[in-house]
């Protein structure tokens, strides 16, 4: 499914009406209308990011549909970019219950070490 259909049947199972939905994410309602009927390309992740909000949506997930990703990774992997770019090439093929299991490893890492 195309982000502009999934983000049209959220609103619609949500009950927001398009008019309604538009003022609540500061947007005009033919944008909007646009962006649900994919004749425009996703909005910016400002927006997405806005768009999962007011929808109850995981923004993360919702970016990923768009082509997207949260604005504060590429600091993030700039400010090690070596380092970075070797953790995510060594778990890219892995399951995401695996990479899961190692987030939870390095966080209860992280929360047993003494402040």
């Amino acid at each position: 499914m195309k982000i502009g259909e999934f983000i049209r049947q959220t609103r619609l199972t949500k009950g927001y009406s398009l008019r309604e939905f538009s003022k609540m994410i500061e947007v005009s309602t033919t944008y909007m209308s646009k962006i649900e009927r994919d004749e425009f390309a996703p909005p910016s992740a400002d927006k997405i990011i806005s768009i999962a909000n007011k929808l109850g949506l995981n923004s993360v997930l919702l970016l990923a549909m768009a082509g997207k990703i949260s604005p504060e990774l590429p600091d993030m992997i700039l400010a090690h970019p070596m380092e970075i770019s070797n953790l995510i090439r060594t778990v890219h093929n892995w399951k995401p219950e695996k990479i899961v299991q190692l987030t939870n490893l390095i966080q209860n890492q992280l929360d047993a070490k003494p402040a």
